[in-house]
């Protein structure tokens, strides 16, 4: 509006100029003095002038229809024509500045549709990409909150297997205690009996008592530790959950938490290691004290018979401990497993969010490649302990028949004896109860054997699997890595 004010205010001012000055002289009918007039749009030469019949189809202010001539002879017709001229020249002068302001009107408001048809276009334009732009960012919350969902699913689900595996713990809690509770009422009898027995022997069997005692205390604190693992894990879980909404921001502090736990991890295997080197050694000691006890068992056959009873059923029970300990490591390992695999899952997606950060996950996704290795490598040890452990069941087996060929030879010389002697065959019935509840043990120990084989199957099918499925999520990872390894 500014600019249009300016330009009627030059058109005004030129056209007061233009009537204030005085009225031109009627010019001569002479041929070279004709009459020209000047304005701002340009020069009006009376040469150039011509009849309205000869001017081809234009307006001129008073709205007369003129013709442009053809030819400049005709003189005569052009001085009659500048008279005319001369006569309505100020009309002209005033309306010829008229029109140029209307043309000027017209091409402002023409300027200003235009700009208002552009600002039209460009509003348009900016709804049309704000309205995109909301679609898409409603479609990945949507994505995000139904991976969240997805998220919060898996975990509960994994917490019910936790809670699971939990309840087995208890369960088998439950049958230690029933194992403990048999050693109990087996060390009460074998006190009654060892109360007619000499005072040496009545110290060693106290001392192996305590050390019996030892061991269940030392079993119940390591239970007390796997609870607390439990506890713990579950609380790490809880923080998981609440650390979700954080994962994007913190994602570097991630992967400094995870390297930690990595190391603990790994610093827990050491320590499953130590425990299973002293518990080698320790069956090693065992095994040359039942060497020792059997010299003396040729000497005495009561005391043989109720000494191979009782070490029979530690070995058994120790036997039990360790397959349950070797069990509740592997799922300590598989469960650790599963966490790391869906940390992996976790890394994935935000890689897929944040494709920033390729550069920086590429190589996280080789140091986790090369734990994988390790673990594989660790995992592999343990199998070949596990085997060792094998070995070492079956030479116990074997002592174990040996020691029962032992006990029928005792029995059958028992019988001799029991002939010659009355007072005892009351000591015999007696024994013969307990070789009985000797055998039952060893059933029972048989069918524990049995059912531990079938869950190390059991184990062997979930490893495969795991192998598998790490294969595949190293295919996903990167198709390049993937093909180096199997290489």
């Amino acid at each position: 509006m500014d600019d249009f004010d300016l330009l009627l205010q030059e058109v005004a001012e030129e056209a007061s100029s233009q009537s204030s000055e005085p009225k031109a002289k009627k010019p001569s009918n002479k041929k070279g003095d004709p009459k020209k007039s000047s304005t701002k749009y340009g020069k009006f030469d009376s040469k150039n002038s011509v009849k309205p019949q000869d001017r081809p189809y234009t307006t001129n202010p008073k709205g007369k229809n003129i013709e442009k001539s053809s030819s400049e002879s005709n003189l005569s017709d052009v001085l009659n024509y500048e008279e005319h001229v001369e006569s309505s020249y100020h009309e002209q002068s005033e309306r010829s500045f008229i029109d140029p302001i209307t043309s000027l009107k017209n091409q402002i408001e023409d300027v200003r549709k235009r700009k208002q048809e552009d600002l039209e276009r460009q509003n348009n334009e900016l709804s049309q990409f704000h309205e995109k732009t909301i679609t898409e960012r409603n479609q990945r919350s949507k994505e995000l909150r139904e991976e969240i969902k997805e998220r919060y699913e898996t975990e509960l689900k994994d917490l019910e297997n936790m809670k699971i595996s939990y309840s087995k713990m208890q369960n088998l809690t439950d049958s230690l205690g029933f194992n403990t509770n048999l050693l109990n009422n087996l060390s009460l009898k074998l006190n009654e009996t060892k109360e007619v027995e000499e005072t040496g022997k009545y110290t060693k069997l106290v001392q192996f008592e305590k050390t019996l005692q030892e061991r269940e205390a030392r079993i119940l604190n390591k239970e007390q530790q796997v609870e607390r693992d439990f506890l713990i894990l579950q609380e790490k879980f809880e923080n998981a959950g609440r650390e979700e909404n954080e994962i994007r921001g913190k994602y570097e502090s991630e992967q400094g938490r995870i390297r930690a736990e990595k190391e603990k991890i790994f610093q827990v295997f050491q320590m499953i290691q130590k425990q299973i080197h002293e518990k080698k050694q320790d069956l090693v000691k065992e095994t040359h004290k039942i060497k020792m006890q059997q010299e003396s068992l040729a000497k005495r056959k009561d005391q043989v018979r109720k000494g191979v009873s009782a070490r029979l059923q530690e070995l058994q029970d120790y036997e039990d401990l360790m397959i349950q300990k070797h069990e509740e490591t592997i799922k300590l390992i598989n469960l650790e497993r599963r966490q790391m695999s869906e940390k992996r899952d976790r890394l994935e997606e935000i890689r897929n969010e944040t494709r920033v950060f390729e550069e920086k996950i590429s190589k996280n996704t080789a140091i986790i490649e090369r734990r994988e290795q390790e673990l594989n490598l660790e995992v592999e040890d343990l199998m070949k302990s596990k085997n060792a452990i094998e070995i070492q069941r079956a030479h116990l087996e074997s002592e174990m028949q040996s020691m029962h060929l032992l006990s029928v030879k005792l029995h059958n010389q028992s019988e001799g004896i029991s002939k010659s002697k009355e007072q005892l065959e009351i000591e015999s019935n007696s024994l013969i109860k307990q070789e009985e509840d000797v055998e039952n043990m060893k059933v029972y120990s048989k069918h524990e054997l049995l059912t531990a084989k079938e869950t190390w199957k059991q184990l062997e099918q979930q490893m495969r699997t795991f192998e598998r499925m790490s294969v595949n999520l190293i295919q996903d990872i990167s198709p390049d890595t993937s093909s180096w390894l199997l290489n």
